[in-house]
C-alpha cells in the first residue's frame, strides 16, 4: 500500500512540474499564452514570437514596436532589452544590457538580472568589464552591490556623467568617480579623475593612464 502511495505522489509531483508555466494557445507568431486552467494570462497580438513555453524567463517582441522584453511565467514583463537607436542589444560575453524606468542593469543568457538596475548608462561588456556611468549629481546606491566595447553611446551620455567599470557580477572594478575625455594624444576615449586616469582597451583589458585634467 505505502508503495503505491508513494508512486502516486511521485506521478503527482512530476505533473505538477509539467503544469508550470504558460502554454501556447493558437497558431502563427502572435498567439496567446494561458496558465494550466486554462485562464489567458497574455493576450494574442501583444508579441511576436515562436510562442515558446514560458517556463520561467522568455524574451519576446512587443507586437506595435521594437522592443522586446524578458516576461517571466507569471506574463509579467521584467526589464526591456537595452536599445541603441533602432537596434536592440545582444548577449556580449555572457551578458546583455536591459532597463526599467531609465535604470540599466545586465541579465545573463537566460535573462536572469545578474547586475542591478542602477546605471544610467552602460556599455557592452568587453572580456571581463563593462563601463557604466551615472549622473555626477547622483549619491552611491547603499542597497547595491559594491561593484562601479570601446564606448558605444549611440545613446550619448551626459557630459556630466560619471563613469566607472565593473565584473560581470556587477563589483566595482574602477569607482564610478571619473569623467569621459576624448584624448588627442592618445586618439580615443579616456576616463579621468583629478589624479589618474585609465582606458578600457578593445581587449577588455584595463589600462591605466596619467590624468589629463
Amino acid at each position: 500500500m505505502k508503495l503505491i502511495q508513494l508512486v502516486v505522489l511521485f506521478a503527482l509531483s512530476v505533473l505538477s512540474c509539467n503544469a508550470k508555466g504558460l502554454h501556447r494557445v493558437g497558431k502563427g507568431e502572435m498567439c496567446a499564452y494561458a496558465d494550466m486552467s486554462g485562464r489567458t494570462v497574455i493576450p494574442a497580438g501583444k508579441y511576436i514570437s515562436s510562442c515558446p513555453k514560458i517556463k520561467d524567463l522568455v524574451m519576446l517582441q512587443s507586437a506595435t514596436s521594437d522592443s522586446c522584453f524578458w516576461v517571466d511565467a507569471n506574463g509579467e514583463e521584467l526589464y526591456s532589452v537595452y536599445m541603441l537607436g533602432d537596434r536592440l542589444d545582444n548577449l556580449t560575453e555572457g551578458r546583455m544590457r536591459v532597463e526599467k524606468e531609465g535604470k540599466v542593469g545586465f541579465v545573463d543568457k537566460k535573462g536572469r538580472l545578474v547586475v542591478p538596475l542602477r546605471f544610467s548608462v552602460a556599455e557592452r561588456f568587453v572580456g571581463k568589464y563593462a563601463l557604466v556611468g551615472l549622473p555626477s549629481q547622483a549619491k552611491p546606491c547603499e542597497e547595491c552591490p559594491k561593484s562601479s566595447e570601446a564606448t558605444d553611446n549611440a545613446k550619448a551620455a551626459p557630459s556630466e556623467s560619471l563613469w566607472g567599470v565593473i565584473d560581470k557580477n556587477g563589483k566595482e572594478v574602477k569607482p564610478i568617480a571619473y569623467t569621459m575625455l576624448w584624448s588627442v594624444a592618445m586618439n580615443r576615449i579616456v576616463y579621468v579623475s583629478a589624479t589618474e586616469g585609465f582606458y578600457l582597451s578593445d581587449k577588455g583589458k584595463i589600462v591605466n593612464i596619467k590624468s589629463e585634467k
